[in-house]
């Protein structure tokens, strides 16, 4: 292969940075301008590009070793676009080198690894999984489908939970049972920024969404995983092809929080009996406690109530593992949930379509809202997908 193109590739990084990574038309553009000669070097290096072989090591290594990355990622080139082995490689390394993840070529035999084994490895029979990191204890939500928002004639409802609508979610995920606390969040990103910091059992606080998405990364490189975001800075955050944990939609957040219901509150219409699930004032004291101290909802999950008490501005986090291949399909006329989902809790954090009903006491039962997440949403939560992640153990309560 010509290495021509690997240094102007190399430049154009330098000169443009990294968001070129995201601009597939315009690279080949610019690096046909650059060496109109190297036609084959120009198609494997933007082949990789619309692979998104960059924004996966834009990403970092995490704890995973050059070799079985550059492997990973030369195989998909392979199956994806039938490139020669050894052309797979080369476009791997040279992004590699343009992106400063690696210093220099390293010699390689230029052997693939063997195919993984058809299908994830089964579900634990008990549906819980334990992360070993931070021993954050999940579980297994199945696919179904619920009716989302609020009714018309709910008089109390905010304009944005109507009309009420149909969901369907396609696969099943994994959702922390609790929020997460802050001694976790502390083991896995190495800070606490709670306002009661305290309380190591209480739920983590005073975190944004740009955090929750930070941590789900962080945890997932520790656990062994992809990362599902990419995060070139402080303040923005993008979907990559990582397996790893990520927030779930609104509509897998209020899924697990109505857990098969249609009543004013998960527990029923009974207000009277919000004091067995939620911390509110004045109980509450106008501070957090600790986690699971409360009744959970049907589901087992005790992430749909209040947490802080004081209903403003005390954010928490919850986690989840879910597929971001999973469609969610609606029956409410104009609206596309795709695979980042919107709203509340979502993959993103500017939605890509109206705001459905969820984070309200009425449809949800929250009362905290994400200090610094899209539009106000309610709890950022951690998911994963319908299969054991490498870096859980089955079993685990909270």
């Amino acid at each position: 292969m010509n290495e021509q193109a690997r240094q102007k590739l190399r430049d154009l990084i330098v000169h443009h940075g990294p968001s070129l990574c995201y601009e597939p038309e315009r690279c080949k553009g610019l690096l046909q301008d650059a060496c109109p000669t190297s036609k084959r070097e120009i198609f494997v290096l933007v082949s990789a590009l619309e692979e998104q072989v960059a924004t996966d090591l834009l990403a970092g290594l995490g704890d995973r070793s050059w070799d079985a990355v550059a492997g990973r990622l030369a195989r998909r080139l392979v199956d994806n676009r039938a490139l020669a082995d050894h052309a797979a490689f080369w476009a791997v390394e040279s992004w590699a080198l343009a992106l400063g993840v690696i210093t220099r070529a390293a010699p390689s035999n230029n052997s693939l690894p063997p195919q993984p084994s058809p299908g994830p490895p089964a579900a634990p029979a008990s549906g819980v999984i334990t992360s070993r990191t931070a021993q954050i204890t999940l579980k297994l939500i199945p696919a179904g489908g619920f009716w989302m928002g609020s009714p018309d004639e709910d008089h109390e409802a905010e304009a944005y939970e109507k009309p009420r609508h149909t969901i369907r979610i396609s696969h099943g995920f994994y959702l922390g049972i609790t929020p997460v606390t802050q001694a976790q969040y502390a083991s896995v990103m190495g800070t606490n920024p709670s306002h009661f910091y305290r309380w190591p059992e209480h739920p983590v606080e005073m975190v944004s969404w740009f955090d929750a998405a930070a941590f789900c990364n962080e945890l997932s490189k520790k656990e062994g995983l992809a990362p599902y975001y990419v995060i070139p800075n402080w303040n923005q955050v993008m979907v990559g092809r990582g397996e790893g944990y990520r927030l779930p939609t609104e509509a897998e957040w209020e899924y697990a929080c109505r857990a098969g219901t249609e009543t004013r509150y998960s527990f029923g219409d009974d207000a009277a009996m919000l004091g067995e699930y939620a911390w509110y004032p004045p109980d509450s004291k106008c501070r957090t406690w600790q986690v699971a101290r409360k009744r959970p909802n049907a589901g087992g999950f005790t992430i749909c109530m209040g947490m802080s008490g004081s209903g403003a501005g005390i954010g928490t986090m919850t986690i989840t593992i879910g597929t971001r291949r999973a469609s969610i399909r609606s029956g409410r006329r104009g609206l596309t949930t795709g695979p980042s989902g919107v709203g509340a809790g979502s993959s993103s954090p500017a939605t890509s379509g109206p705001r459905t009903g969820t984070g309200t006491r009425r449809s949800t039962g929250t009362s905290a809202w994400a200090s610094g997440s899209p539009e106000g949403s309610p709890f950022a939560e951690l998911g994963r997908v319908a299969s054991p992640p490498r870096g859980a153990n089955a079993g685990g309560a909270a």
